[in-house]
């Protein structure tokens, strides 16, 4: 039996013009598009809204994102809803997303979380590729099942890979593999039963020890909510927050909290919310 497959390709250039960040080239086939970019920052930074295929993802579906930012270039891609990824018995989805920032770029990876129905199947790597004063901010919450309808993950397979380079030296790499009720689902030195997990990672060339300890101080009533697990820390060259409950909002609003105490230092801007994220 012929699946009925999407097989879908982006291609994003972004360059810097005088007073903004343009959309220079833009190359698709298949499903995946954007919707035009437009300016809410007086910076210029390029804000650009991805679309996933109508109706979700499922098994034998192949998605590829390229996305690069140029030298001084600044964007910040989001995506109007949750990407779904539907059941299927034995097909799995393959979803490959790599995005390059040049010299003194900024790119922001601020996507909707990822939903990964019971019995779906699929692979998902994100590869990040950094010039040594590039700046990366970026995270990823994935909800295992629908907690809402009382669904649990309780059959298929979410492999993922996020690997964040600077040069050819790799500076952060994370495998995940989560397998339908699984001990890793349900144990304590797992999920401990919670269904939405994420990482909010942020590669900066400098964060000092003042830094951290005045975010945490910041952020001080996420680390004391008994709703969820919430942690921040700092490697060289990285800024580490963790997420670990039951509401996929309520890790978008930890993490946009970070985002927000966190942008100013880093690009000499506030935050500026895509305004997708309140309807």
């Amino acid at each position: 039996m012929m699946l009925d497959t999407w097989q879908a390709q982006l291609q994003l250039y972004f360059t810097q013009r005088v007073t903004r960040t343009v959309l220079s080239q833009r190359r698709h086939s298949g499903p995946l598009q954007i919707q035009r970019p437009f300016y809410p920052e007086t910076n210029g930074t390029c804000h650009v809204y991805l679309l996933h295929p109508p109706g979700g993802i499922v098994g034998g579906d192949h998605l590829q994102i390229q996305i690069h930012v140029d030298k001084n270039a600044q964007a910040l891609i989001t995506t109007p809803a949750a990407t779904k990824l539907y059941a299927h018995p034995t097909h799995f989805s393959q979803q490959n997303i790599q995005l390059t920032v040049a010299q003194q770029g900024i790119l922001e990876w601020l996507p909707q979380e990822t939903i990964a129905f019971n019995d779906s199947r699929s692979h998902s790597q994100l590869r990040v590729m950094l010039a040594p004063d590039s700046v990366f901010m970026g995270w990823d919450i994935v909800c295992l099942g629908r907690p809402a309808s009382h669904e649990r993950f309780m059959q298929g397979q979410l492999r993922q890979a996020i690997e964040i380079y600077v040069g050819k030296t790799p500076l952060w790499i994370e495998r995940a593999y989560y397998q339908g009720d699984s001990p890793l689902l349900s144990s304590a030195w797992g999920l401990a039963g919670y269904p939405v997990v994420g990482s909010f990672l942020c590669a900066v060339p400098t964060i000092t020890t003042w830094a951290m300890d005045e975010l945490r101080e910041t952020l001080h009533n996420w680390f004391t909510e008994p709703s969820c697990l919430c942690a921040l820390t700092s490697v060289e060259g990285m800024l580490i927050s963790r997420y670990l409950g039951n509401h996929a909002e309520q890790a978008k609003a930890f993490f946009t909290d970070v985002w927000t105490a966190i942008r100013p230092s880093i690009s000499q801007r506030p935050a500026c919310p895509p305004r997708i994220w309140a309807t």
